[in-house]
């Protein structure tokens, strides 16, 4: 077993590992985004059910899609994730 912690990501916030040891307690009314990267690097997104408003349509799902896809761009270039 490895001695290596794993971080709990918080509501409406993400983060990143180069080695995956993430995880989101309490996600059960919420929306979890992971995102597996072939070089087993993660991303975790925990989006609350208050961020997320009571209804859903298409326009907040792409707002989510595209605010996923900014991390990924915000750390393309970043030595932790390629």
């Amino acid at each position: 077993m490895s001695d290596t912690p794993i971080y709990d990501v918080e509501q409406d916030r993400y983060a990143r590992s180069t080695t995956g040891e993430l995880a989101s307690l309490g996600v059960s009314p919420c929306v979890a985004v992971i995102l597996i990267f072939t070089d087993n690097k993660v991303i975790v997104e925990h989006y609350s059910e208050g961020s997320l408003g009571k209804s859903s349509d298409e326009e907040k799902a792409m707002q989510l899609f595209g605010e996923v896809a900014g991390h990924i761009r915000k750390h393309k270039g970043d030595a932790t994730l390629r």
